[in-house]
């Protein structure tokens, strides 16, 4: 008997009436594959594409549009397979049926697998060789070619025993279809749930927190079910970084197919109708559910009120959460309401673990927000460059040996899973500019009172940072920087880090790819320079080169005196099939690079150039009409809001004024200054230079600060005389 419940007669005979399920899946690979081919060759040929181009797209195809199509067709075989080959066993009827049999479990059960294989794997084996004839036919045929097809028959048959015992798994476990129903969904949801949850309670109790995936919370988000892990490999695997999770993959499908031999071959018919087959899965599956849902709960009850009383609702939420979970579980588990205050013990060890969990993130039992990698243990960092002072815009671009170019953004870009940023390697001095970071964190949230900031903290910067470990690892944070660390940061970076290189490695790019350059000069106008002169527009490029390799750190954290926007188009970019799609067909791949760079006093060959144009590169040659200041104060809640605006018009108070405004620094927190040209039609907002401020404006800011001012629009004609009031 055990040689025949594996020949193809026996298949049939157990196949009757099961037809439909290989002509389904046949339907879904058929649609994945050829169907999916012959719209992208359509598609590439009627666009005009280059046969090179084509045979680019064709092997990405191979690797990224089938694996990822088939998957989800694989994912619905497995299930189809795994609950039709196992569902008997919510069955009494059923299991004293079929375990009356001549035949042993353990033959029963990979009799049912190989079965499920051969429904899996004829209509895939089937769909994919007439992928390959069709490709063939368009003159797409090679023995790399066929190595992906088969890599891919592979990895794919490995994803589909993966969530096929995985299914297999939950089915022998649980004893009817709810509980079958709800642990099945959990097996593919409860990884990436409780990895949010995780995440949410650190972005709301951690100051440092950055919302990326690392980790941890990377393994949960990510790969933390079978599908999800499915998923991030194939991610992976269109780069060629595949080979750790595959791994992974190979060793989860080994053990969760044991599991799952060994619960269907000691499974006691008896226990079928039970909730869970097995007691000891009972406690382990309550805790798992019960322990997350008290702190979702609490974490929805936090959130709700604004500041006050957060902590109690917080409370309440985690108890309510926990006592109401509990409750149902027992319902569920037991079949009875009355059992709603089942296992007191437990409840009380459920809600004693939520506790402890919350005291963790609240107080920061762990160091999260103090955390700092050993110096011996760092690689480098990668400091995200969006809202720093003294940064500029800028792409880094990198020339190949074949004459094309590399792009990458060089902004930090929320959301994105690395940062796009400075590589700043490492150093004794950038390594003490952190230490200074963290250590200023702690009194700096210490600060708020009641959710808002006290004085002398508002002005802060935010930054990301990547921390590159030797083991492979990376770490993420985001500080709160003043202004003083901001610049020890920076000028360490630029010292010895790679920031100067990055930032101006633009200015590379060959001059034929250069389309226009213009100039926002310290009066807050723009315009375009030498548009009509190109050999001009080039020698200010190759002058702004020049500068910028004699500069210092102390020059580029300077107060510009004009900024210059420069953007190349028309540039070659390196063959790959992500540059061909974004490309127009039939066209060579081009990029453009916009870049945005200050210009600083000590560019004395640059500012040459730009004198030429007449345009003001100093505030003394601008006539100001009037300067405007609105004062800000708080209300009760502590939000700034418009005070008292005064107009200062006078050619004393206009003098004042040109030796502290700069269009391109940020503002003090409790003032708003903009000025009138008389050249210009509207007003411009610009920034004041701290240490320049005249004194009748600073005593202005302190009474504002003080509260001293009202929270209404007065327009103050009068001026001063001598500078006081």
């Amino acid at each position: 008997m055990k040689s025949k419940i594996y020949s193809s007669d026996y298949v049939k005979t157990t196949s009757k009436g099961q037809v439909w399920i290989p002509v389904f899946l046949a339907i879904g690979f058929l649609m994945a594959f050829p169907v999916s081919e012959l719209m992208a060759l359509g598609n590439w040929f009627g666009m005009n594409y280059e046969s090179s181009q084509i045979e680019l797209l064709y092997e990405r195809m191979w690797t990224q549009r089938f694996m990822t199509a088939g998957l989800m067709v694989i994912f619905a075989a497995a299930l189809i397979n795994g609950i039709n080959n196992f569902w008997y066993l919510y069955s009494s009827k059923k299991v004293d049926f079929y375990h009356s049999l001549p035949v042993k479990r353990p033959q029963m059960f990979w009799h049912k697998t190989y079965v499920g294989v051969l429904y899996y794997f004829v209509p895939y084996l089937v769909m994919a060789f007439l992928s390959i004839c069709i490709g063939a036919m368009r003159g797409f045929f090679s023995l790399k070619l066929m190595k992906l097809a088969v890599v891919m028959l592979v990895l794919h048959l490995l994803m589909y025993l993966l969530l096929y015992f995985s299914v297999v798994l939950v089915i022998c476990m649980t004893g009817n279809i709810l509980m079958g129903t709800l642990c099945l969904a959990a097996v593919f949801s409860y990884g990436p749930v409780l990895g949010r949850l995780i995440s949410l309670y650190q972005s709301t109790f951690f100051d440092t927190f950055y919302e990326t995936n690392y980790g941890l919370l990377k393994i949960l988000e990510e790969e933390g079910s079978p599908f999800f892990l499915c998923k991030s490999f194939l991610d992976r695997y269109a780069y060629g970084e595949y080979g750790t999770l595959l791994a992974v993959i190979v060793v989860l499908m080994v053990l969760i197919g044991a599991a799952s031999y060994f619960a269907y071959v000691k499974r006691p018919s008896e226990s079928t109708g039970k909730s869970m087959i097995y007691r000891w899965s009972e406690i382990v599956i309550r805790l798992m559910v019960v322990i997350p849902s008290g702190l979702g709960v609490g974490l929805i009850f936090y959130m709700l009120p604004n500041q006050q009383g957060r902590i109690v609702w917080w409370i309440f939420g985690m108890l309510a959460g926990t006592v109401l979970v509990h409750g149902i579980i027992e319902v569920v588990y037991q079949m009875d309401f009355r059992k709603f205050l089942s296992h007191k013990l437990q409840l009380v060890l459920a809600a004693a673990v939520v506790a402890v969990c919350a005291l963790v993130f609240k107080k920061d039992l762990l160091g999260y927000d103090t955390y700092l990698p050993a110096y011996d243990k760092l690689e480098g960092i990668n400091v995200g460059m969006d809202y720093i002072p003294f940064n500029d815009n800028f792409m880094y671009v990198e020339k190949n040996d074949d004459g094309t170019y590399k792009i990458e953004e060089n902004t930090w870009i929320n959301g994105m899973p690395e940062l796009k940023g400075l590589n700043a390697g490492l150093s004794q001095d950038i390594y003490s500019s952190l230490e200074s970071i963290v250590a200023e964190q702690e009194p700096y949230m210490a600060a708020y009172d009641d959710g808002y900031v006290s004085h002398g903290f508002e002005d802060r910067y935010i930054i990301p940072i990547k921390y590159a470990l030797k083991s492979g690892e990376a770490v993420y944070r985001e500080y709160r920087v003043g202004q003083d660390n901001m610049r020890k940061l920076l000028k360490a970076c630029y010292e010895e880090g790679t920031l100067k290189e990055r930032k101006f490695a633009f200015l590379n790019i060959e001059d034929k790819y250069l389309q226009w350059v213009r100039g926002t000069f310290c009066d807050g106008e723009s315009y375009v320079l030498f548009q009509d002169d190109r050999d001009k527009m080039t020698a200010l490029l190759e002058a702004l080169k020049k500068d910028t390799e004699e500069a210092d750190a102390d020059v580029l954290l300077g107060n510009p005196c004009a900024s210059l926007y420069v953007q190349y188009e028309n540039i070659p970019l390196e063959q790959s099939a992500e540059n061909i799609l974004s490309s127009a067909p039939g066209m060579q791949n081009t990029g453009f690079v916009y870049a945005n760079v200050q210009i600083y006093p000590e560019f004395k060959r640059t500012l040459a150039l730009l004198k030429e144009t007449g345009y003001p590169i100093s505030m003394d040659d601008v006539e100001l009409e009037y300067v405007r200041v609105t004062y800000l104060v708080k209300d009760q809640d502590g939000n700034y809001i418009q005070g008292e605006t005064e107009k200062y018009d006078s050619p004393k108070e206009l003098d004042d004024f040109k030796k502290c405004i700069n269009y391109w620094i940020h503002e003090s927190s409790n003032i708003s200054v903009s000025i009138k040209t008389k050249n210009g039609r509207d007003e411009i907002s610009v920034g004041l230079i701290e240490d320049a401020i005249p004194e009748y404006i600073q005593a202005n800011m302190e009474r504002a600060e003080n509260g001293e001012m009202q929270g209404e629009v007065s327009d103050k004609e009068e001026t001063f005389d001598d500078g006081k009031m």
